[in-house]
């Protein structure tokens, strides 16, 4: 009964109906520097995991910002270059739920390590309510929204779509920043790595049911 947050993308147009279903098939015929792509995993006619691959560039690629908006966290690779990026003097911000519906324990663990290993230079806000958001939004000019988490079992085995706008095509940006407000507004930011309270046993076993 609790309230879920959550985003939603819609795109109009055949041409995108079209081009998704030829991606999904295996042909990679149109530009992939246009303001709209999709970006997906797929285990159906043919094998292909592009998100993990796509959200590693992007954050390597932020010259100022990222902000990341996230129901479930655990994959290392991700893990390790946010903290590398925060290292290396990116603002990031990462929303997240204060109790998320699966792996609250995992979720915590993976924000404890990322606060130690930046000496807290990583804002962190856990959301009072359900956050099942998956978005990315880099140097506020690139967002990335859709299905996949950033644990392990959604980078490397399961099937998922998100879109990637950027450059005109973002037109919604305000919102964006609107709706970033009002989540910041709802939740309580997370200090010190000393604050972040997690079993290690139920870390260690949703780890295992997520990877």
């Amino acid at each position: 009964g609790g309230k879920w947050n959550d985003y939603m993308i819609e795109i109009t147009g055949e041409g995108f109906a079209y081009r998704l279903k030829e991606e999904l098939s295996g042909i990679k015929g149109h530009d992939r520097n246009s303001g709209v792509e999709f970006v997906f995993n797929t285990k159906d006619k043919i094998r292909q995991f592009e998100i993990k691959p796509k959200i590693l560039g992007l954050l390597s690629a932020a010259e100022k910002t990222i902000h990341i908006e996230m129901a479930y966290f655990g994959d290392i690779d991700i893990t390790n270059k946010i903290i590398e990026m925060a290292n290396a003097g990116i603002k990031i911000t990462i929303l997240l739920p204060k109790r998320a519906n699966l792996q609250t324990d995992l979720n915590h663990k993976v924000m404890k390590h990322i606060l130690t290993k930046t000496s807290g230079s990583v804002d962190i806000y856990c959301c009072r309510e359900m956050l099942h958001a998956k978005m990315m939004y880099i140097d506020e000019k690139i967002m990335l929204m859709g299905s996949a988490n950033l644990n392990k079992q959604a980078m490397e085995h399961l099937s998922e779509l998100d879109v990637l706008v950027h450059g005109e095509d973002l037109s919604f940006a305000g919102l964006i920043k609107k709706s970033i407000e009002d989540r910041m507004n709802n939740s309580e930011r997370v200090l010190d790595a000393a604050e972040i309270k997690f079993n290690r046993s139920k870390a260690f076993l949703e780890s295992l049911v997520c990877s």
